[in-house]
């Protein structure tokens, strides 16, 4: 095909700069070229007047040799033309004609001589009308349309009528239809999101691109954006007031409070409000990812999609809070935070209250009031509310564990343990109590903590009524109940109502113990364990409570201490609402209610209700004593008897009556004596309603009614109610005064 651009006064001045150094550079190009090749014609008018610099336009009715050119080989009839005088030139259709032919002839006697050109010239010929025929200067709105296309191949008669790509526009993926921006090049698939994504340009941007407005479909578009952007937002709507520039983007809002899905999946019956998010759904179903990244091979449905997933290799984040500087990869993100800022909080549960700054987080969190748990573990079946919660659920099976410490080397299955883990390091502790200045690794623990001063406890059993702080507590609890057990072992089919107590039972299978003390040859599992051990042997105590400067071995024996400071006492008993510092304490309390006894001794099956209790009953089956005094070499089966005899040798008594300054070495003893002022005497014989002092007064005293003597002598036989009778009744064996006993 040919082009030949004619232009008059009116219209070289409606030109642009860029087009008319286009025009020049392509005229002088064209010259040179057809120079080069050897053909025989004459040099043009217009190439002399750009050599001097004069104007490049055509009178109305002036003759074309100022752009006169030959685009065919050297012929026989050209070099008669050249003898004669007569300089061959092409008319506005590219027909060859003398000077003299110029003004008088017609259509039916045009021809192109293009195809004429052999395959080298003819392409480069080619390649150079191809750089001038962009768009934006074919399709220049010029008031008497001089400009002209004409095309010998008959399937490119309506070459102007077929759009063309615009220069420096992007490259549309084949496949669905796509949509284009004329400002920025953005390639969307939806014409919705288009039409969205054009408000986002302001006036000035839209001036920034005078050469995507001069095509004439471009500069629709651009009148078109325009208006969007100066107009009022004139369609609300009636529901929630939300205003729109068109009313079919009303129409469209409108589905989401009807709650009308009229697009249902045939695959798998999902239903959607828009036909463009179902179609969005159904590459899932037909496997379709088009758009791939280069760095990890990851696919992905959407082009958005993958340009997010791309700042997580380049580490962009275009996104800014205004009022914090801070930087965010994705909008949705940044728009969360901002509602930190403004506080807003417009979404509420009708069930407890609760606020939150999205309607997704409301969605989500309503599932833990209907129990609803949509993602379940193809494992072992366990239910999540969340899809998070299922995949950090799934590495307990695998064993994955991603997240490792550029400190320490320790691998954690969660990026939250490994944030947790590494603030270990630094001592840092972020989240800080406002009531009592307590810091916390975690915001969820200080706002659990929190509970604890405000006294709210927002998870009730549906059974009993109690209140917790927590819902895993809540769970917990609630399985007391069912008596639900879900956790099954391994090894000895043994169940257990929380996975913790499952780890923990799973460890007593497992008889390798590679750690072994130096000093007493005792063997430990982990290493950590071993470490604290020595601690015993050594005396070293490197934790110290900052009230009263008293040591610990252990971190968690320090915690524990704390609480007595602060008077904490969160663990409650729900029968006599005795309070605890401790989980383990309340647990040990509440089989005084019970009167379980789950502790068995396996020489004698006398039970215990502590463990603590009955490992001392082993010590004396085996006569084995290992906590001696250094002062009198005096050996005791419990540490906490060792200090209490150690105070006989210091003089030391640290427990004092406060009505009667009385001191004493033991605690109990100063909870007996606290009895006698207050005249209480919580031991009462069933039988005849005799209070006692102490539990052991109470038994003794019950013996009298049973006639049990439990305390036998060996020697003649001869049984005794009190221990103390016996060894009156020892020394008369032995021949030696009571007194002396």
């Amino acid at each position: 095909d040919d082009v030949a651009l004619y232009f008059s006064g009116q219209e070289w001045e409606i030109l642009e700069k860029w087009q008319k150094q286009m025009y020049k550079q392509e005229m002088k190009t064209n010259y040179q070229t057809l120079d080069s090749l050897g053909y025989a014609f004459s040099k043009p008018d217009l190439i002399t007047w750009m050599e001097q610099g004069r104007m490049l336009f055509i009178s109305e009715q002036g003759c074309l040799d100022k752009t006169r050119r030959t685009t065919s080989p050297p012929t026989d009839e050209q070099l008669d033309m050249k003898d004669t005088g007569k300089l061959p030139c092409f008319d506005h259709e590219g027909t060859l004609r003398t000077k003299e032919e110029d003004c008088r002839l017609n259509g039916p006697q045009k021809q192109d001589l293009g195809a004429a050109l052999p395959g080298k010239e003819r392409k480069i010929l080619s390649a150079r009308r191809d750089t001038f025929q962009s768009p934006s200067l074919q399709e220049t709105e010029i008031p008497n349309k001089k400009v002209s296309i004409t095309a010998s191949d008959p399937d490119k008669k309506d070459l102007r009528h077929k759009p063309r790509e615009t220069p420096g526009r992007l490259e549309i993926p084949t496949g669905p239809r796509c949509y284009s921006c004329y400002v920025c090049r953005k390639v969307f698939q939806v014409r919705r999101d288009l039409l969205k994504h054009k408000r986002s340009h302001s006036k000035s941007q839209l001036r920034r691109y005078p050469k995507y407005r001069n095509t004439s479909r471009g500069k629709s578009e651009l009148r078109r954006t325009q208006r969007l952007l100066c107009q009022k937002k004139r369609f609300q709507c009636s529901e929630c007031e939300k205003s729109y520039f068109l009313k079919g983007s009303l129409v469209t809002h409108q589905v989401v409070h009807t709650g009308q899905r009229p697009y249902p999946c045939p695959e798998c019956d999902k239903t959607f409000r828009y036909r463009a998010n179902l179609k969005k759904h159904l590459c899932l179903h037909r496997g379709e990812r088009p758009f791939c990244c280069g760095e990890c091979g990851r696919a992905f449905v959407q082009q958005c999609e993958l340009t997010e997933h791309l700042r997580l290799h380049s580490g962009e984040k275009p996104f800014q809070c205004p009022q914090c500087d801070r930087c965010f990869r994705l909008k949705r993100g940044m728009k969360v935070h901002l509602s930190q800022h403004s506080g807003k909080r417009p979404f509420h549960c009708p069930e407890c209250g609760r606020s939150f700054s999205r309607k997704a987080a409301l969605k989500t969190h309503q599932r833990t009031h209907s129990e609803e748990k949509p993602f379940s573990c193809d494992e072992c079946g366990r239910k999540f509310i969340y899809k998070i919660k299922l995949d950090e659920h799934i590495r307990v099976h695998t064993g994955e564990k991603p997240f490792s410490c550029p400190e320490c080397n320790k691998s954690f299955r969660l990026k939250r343990s490994l944030k947790a883990h590494g603030l270990q390091h630094s001592g840092k502790r972020p989240f800080q109590c406002p009531e009592c200045s307590r810091g916390f690794f975690w915001r969820n623990a200080m706002r659990a903590h929190q509970r604890l001063h405000s006294e709210q406890k927002p998870f009730p059993c549906a059974e009993c009524g109690k209140r917790f702080t927590r819902p895993s507590k809540l769970a917990c609890h609630t399985r007391v109940h069912d008596r639900q057990k879900e956790f099954p072992c391994g090894e000895c089919k043994k169940t257990f109502s929380q996975q913790s107590r499952l780890t923990q039972h799973l460890k007593v299978h497992n008889t390798e113990k590679p750690f072994s003390c130096a000093e007493c040859g005792r063997s430990f599992r982990r290493r950590a364990h071993l470490t604290e051990h020595t601690r015993l042997h050594s005396g070293e105590e490197p934790f110290q409570c900052p009230e009263c400067d008293k040591s610990f071995s252990w971190k968690a024996s320090m915690k524990f201490h704390q609480r007595m400071h602060r008077d904490e006492k969160p663990f409650a008993c729900s029968e006599c609402g005795k309070t605890y510092t401790h989980q383990s304490q309340l647990t040990e309390h509440l089989r005084l209610h019970s009167g379980e006894k789950p502790y068995q001794c396996p020489e004698c099956q006398k039970t215990f209700r502590l463990k603590g209790n009955l490992k001392s009953h082993l010590l004396q089956h085996s006569g084995q004593k290992p906590f001696s005094c250094v002062m009198c070499g005096k050996s005791f089966t419990q540490q906490y008897r060792l200090t209490e005899h150690i105070r006989v040798h210091s003089g030391e008594k640290p427990f004092q009556c406060p009505e009667c300054d009385k001191s004493y070495c033991i605690r109990g003893s100063l909870k007996v004596h606290l009895y006698t002022h207050s005249g209480e005497r919580p031991f009462q014989c069933p039988e005849c309603g005799k209070g006692f002092l102490q539990k052991r007064s109470l038994k003794a005293h019950l013996c009298l009614h049973s006639g049990e003597r439990p305390f036998s002598c060996d020697e003649c036989g001869r049984s005794f109610t009190y221990v103390g009778a016996l060894k009156t009744h020892i020394a008369v064996h032995a021949k030696e005064k009571p007194s002396s006993l």
